[in-house]
């Protein structure tokens, strides 16, 4: 992808989730299934990084086990309304992204990035940003990303029509509307983010999917696809 239409995307972004930040997080209140995943690696005291926490809904999964949560997003509109639903609780929210992630070297435990990294665009980036995130990790650390399964019929329309858009675009680069905003998607298979991480010092732990409330064995029957890597 051209440096112009990356810098475009990585500004895109951003700006559109803040367009739509009420209603987007009005959407997004309940846990999905795989939050339980996310429960289950976390641990009493853990220092958890919430990579492009929305309204910070992640937070309330993991509370009971006394963590330190850190939210950071790079939509103003969305920290907003993280503050909102967050404001009785203990919690550090900042602005960042994942190419700039405001923290020290080594400083925590988990990073949780729930359909966000699909959000960044070309392998470029998408390595730079694993490299940050490896930075921030401490060396027994997880990271679980999350992304959409956009090979879904519902959405595999979409897919296709990213063939029209080579040249300026990536396959797979993906428009999905929400409030009158179309939102950038980059659409991975197991192989395509197997092999982006093959690149990256991350070690693939496991791979997990998820349709409605369960857990499923195929990737081709499911909604959200969590990689589970260390480094």
């Amino acid at each position: 992808m051209k440096k112009k239409f990356i810098d475009f995307l990585l500004k895109k972004v951003p700006d559109d989730y803040d367009v739509v930040s009420q209603t987007f997080s009005n959407s997004r209140h309940k846990p999905w299934a795989e939050f339980e995943l996310y429960t289950d690696a976390c641990f009493e005291g853990a220092n958890v990084l919430d990579l492009g926490c929305g309204n910070g809904r992640l937070f309330f999964s993991l509370k009971e086990q006394n963590i330190k949560y850190i939210g950071l997003d790079n939509s103003a509109g969305l920290l907003d309304q993280a503050k909102e639903s967050l404001v009785k609780e203990d919690v550090e929210l900042i602005e960042g992204s994942f190419l700039d992630i405001p923290l020290p070297d080594n400083s925590v435990d988990l990073i949780f990035a729930v359909a966000s990294f699909h959000h960044l665009p070309s392998n470029e980036i998408r390595l730079q940003a694993l490299r940050e995130m490896q930075r921030v990790l401490k060396p027994n650390g997880k990271l679980y990303i999350s992304v959409w399964n956009l090979y879904q019929k519902r959405y595999f329309k979409f897919i296709l029509e990213s063939l029209f858009r080579l040249g300026s675009y990536d396959f797979g680069d993906t428009f999905i509307k929400l409030g009158g905003v179309k939102r950038y998607y980059h659409a991975f298979t197991p192989y395509s983010l197997s092999r982006l991480v093959s690149k990256s010092n991350f070690k693939l732990v496991n791979k997990h999917y998820y349709k409605n409330t369960q857990k499923t064995s195929s990737f081709w029957q499911s909604q959200n696809m969590i990689f589970e890597l260390k480094l």
